[in-house]
């Protein structure tokens, strides 16, 4: 009989009448076949139990047999493969700049810089969110408008009603609605911290990111031992200053108990104090008289490590109209009045102008309108800092000093000052006295909520030519070559590039590319920089500022590659820029130079959109359906029913 007949009895059976009839003789036969009777329901039903696991466990383990996994799981397991393969592949075909050795660290960090350039975020949040929709998103067909909204609506268009409807069976429907919302997402931050700039709309960073202010160095040094005389005998604890002064005074980048840090750091302090002949300061100031406190404080800062070496500042100032000149002045009277620790040097434009009131139009607000589109975006700027050179040059009393430091002012925070001596002690000090080094300064960048924290000034950047980045260089040439020459658009475009980011992001990161080691770089200034004037004066008169034939070309650039060799970043100098105080125009004046840029140009504007959009629906659609797929294939191969209880067949064939 077979088990689920007998278990029929056996459930008849116990439902029977069985009290005893009285009237009834029984044989000792009959007890015995009844006895038989019982012994064979219970083995019965002790098989029908047995049965009854086994099958279960059989569908346990569903998945693992050929016969049972319905054929959709196999097209939705080629499908997640395929999406899988174009993440690892596609960054690969559009972009070069590929590392210098490989290994598996090594190139899934070069993918996610590459995607993080492309999409202009760090990619993780974007998974995170698309993963996400992708797991509560319904396996049946449902509606992307509310039906609140819905009910306005009736009777529905047709095509607005297919365009809305059955979301869940058609990926690019969902992909395309969150990728333009994470796409307007992220121009909206982009506008607000440039604006607006704020830690508020940088959430990734929120506790984490760490400001270093020069108010702070003064005390960070106090009872340092810097001279050589007593710093020798310091073992147990570097240059007599705790491991908290040391992060302070590197800006996070340096440790006390990183033997190399500290021997670099004393190689530097060593080549300073006994065979340097000085550092100059050079800067350019205008409507700065808010940030010349900090100025003040990181140039004082300065002075404990030099040992009674020169220090000048060299500026030069212009058409100021908040007091930066006075400002100036009083500070050179003060310290003039003192123990005259340094030297200030305020450039006059002669004595029929002593005060420089050129009445030059700030390059910020020579915006770049209809009616002036090759409005230039570095001004006179070229030129104001060539002068600054030739009289360092042609001051005798500049003669014999071995540094030249240029620097922003505006930027307001720590200049990092063991990151300076660090720099000069590099390679046992032969770096610096041989090649130009720029800092590694960090900042905040627009539209990303404080994901990504590239080095400052992408304008001033450029790598250097190789084989490897090829393709990038010139897919960045050709995005800058969408307006013709002397367009604003080739100075706007080294910001907005993802090429250009993407040659940042790879040459700065350490996994990548350097390993926290000095690399080189055609170009680059990030806030501040240091040359050795011996290579300034034997180039004589090749070294100097422009603006290339254009006027649009970042300053540095021109002077950069005047000097006619590569130079170097130190990612252990690093200044770490304010998020309210960021690089650059900000305010009204930054909206209304984006504004115009952008709709003064038709060709940007489309190329600018279209491309950061269709790499973002790229990305959305490769990681919204390799989730999907991944979710009804584990659905199907576990769900017992999956044709009655998860979804209709004919809705799963059409997902």
């Amino acid at each position: 009989m077979p088990p689920h007949l007998e278990n029929y009895h056996l459930k008849h059976r116990k439902q029977g009448d069985y009290s005893p009839d009285t009237n009834r003789s029984h044989s000792p036969c009959d007890f015995s076949d009844e006895e038989k009777k019982d012994g064979e329901y219970q083995d019965a039903s002790v098989s029908f139990q047995a049965e009854k696991l086994l099958q279960k466990q059989q569908h346990m383990i569903r998945g693992m047999s050929t016969e049972k996994v319905p054929p959709s799981v196999y097209r939705d397991a080629i499908l997640s493969a395929t999406c899988m393969t174009m993440l690892l592949v596609a960054p690969l075909i559009i972009f070069d700049g590929y590392p210098r050795q490989w290994g598996m660290h090594i190139f899934f960090r070069h993918l996610e810089l590459a995607w993080s350039s492309l999409i202009h975020i760090s990619v993780w949040p974007v998974i995170c969110i698309i993963f996400s929709c992708a797991m509560v998103c319904p396996m049946r067909d449902f509606s992307l408008i509310p039906p609140a909204l819905s009910n306005y609506l009736r009777p529905k268009p047709r095509h607005l009603a297919q365009l809305t409807s059955a979301a869940a069976s058609y990926h690019w429907k969902v992909a395309v609605l969150l990728s333009f919302i994470c796409f307007e997402c992220l121009n909206l931050q982009a506008l607000l911290q440039m604006a607006v700039p704020s830690l508020l709309w940088n959430p990734a960073k929120w506790g984490s990111y760490h400001v270093y202010l020069p108010k702070h160095i003064e005390p960070s040094v106090a009872g340092g031992c810097f001279t050589k005389a007593n710093r020798r005998d310091v073992h147990d604890l570097p240059l007599c200053l705790a491991e908290n002064q040391w992060d302070e005074l590197s800006s996070g980048t340096l440790s006390s108990y990183n033997l190399e840090d500290v021997e670099t750091v004393m190689r530097g302090l060593d080549y300073l104090q006994t065979e340097s002949g000085g550092l100059i300061i050079n800067a350019l100031a205008r409507n700065v008289a808010h940030s010349i406190p900090a100025l003040r404080q990181n140039i004082e800062g300065l002075l404990p490590f030099l040992d009674g070496k020169e220090l000048s500042l060299v500026i030069f100032e212009n058409d100021s109209n908040d007091g930066t000149r006075d400002a100036f002045k009083q500070w050179s009277k003060d310290e003039n009045e003192g123990r005259s620790r340094y030297k200030i040097d305020l450039i006059s434009c002669g004595e029929t102008n002593p005060d420089c009131t050129l009445n030059v139009m700030d390059r910020y607000e020579n915006m770049p309108s209809f009616s002036n589109p090759k409005a230039s975006g570095v001004g006179k700027l070229g030129d104001f800092r060539q002068i600054v050179i030739n009289h360092i040059l042609e001051t005798p009393a500049y003669d014999n000093y071995s540094h030249m430091i240029v620097l922003d002012v505006d930027i307001g925070t720590s200049i990092s000052p063991l990151g300076l001596i660090h720099t000069l002690g590099l390679n046992n000090a032969e770096l610096s006295q041989k090649y130009v080094i720029a800092s590694s300064s960090e900042q905040l960048w627009p539209g990303t909520f404080g994901t990504m924290t590239p080095p400052y000034d992408f304008s001033a950047f450029r790598p250097l030519p190789t084989e490897r980045n090829k393709r990038l260089r010139n897919m960045h040439k050709s995005f800058c070559e969408v307006m013709p020459a002397g367009d604003r658009w080739r100075n706007m475009c080294e910001a907005s590039s993802p090429m250009q980011l993407m040659l940042v992001q790879s040459n700065n990161d350490e996994v990548v590319n350097h390993g926290d080691r000095p690399y080189e770089v055609a170009s680059a200034f990030n806030g501040v920089t240091i040359y050795p004037l011996s290579l300034i004066r034997d180039k004589g008169d090749l070294a100097h500022y422009d603006a290339g034939d254009d006027n649009q070309r970042c300053e540095h650039v021109g002077f950069n590659l005047s000097l006619q060799d590569v130079m170097y970043i130190n990612p252990k100098w690093k200044m770490i820029l304010k998020p309210n105080k960021p690089g650059g125009p900000t305010g009204l004046l930054v909206t209304k130079t984006i504004i115009l840029t952008f709709a003064a140009r038709i060709p940007v504007l489309t190329v600018f959109l279209g491309m950061n959009y269709t790499f973002m629906l790229l990305f959305v659609i490769l990681i919204w359906t390799f989730g999907f797929s991944m979710k009804r294939a584990y659905y199907s191969s576990v769900c017992p029913r999956a044709a009655e209880e998860c979804w209709d067949e004919k809705d799963y064939g059409r997902m």
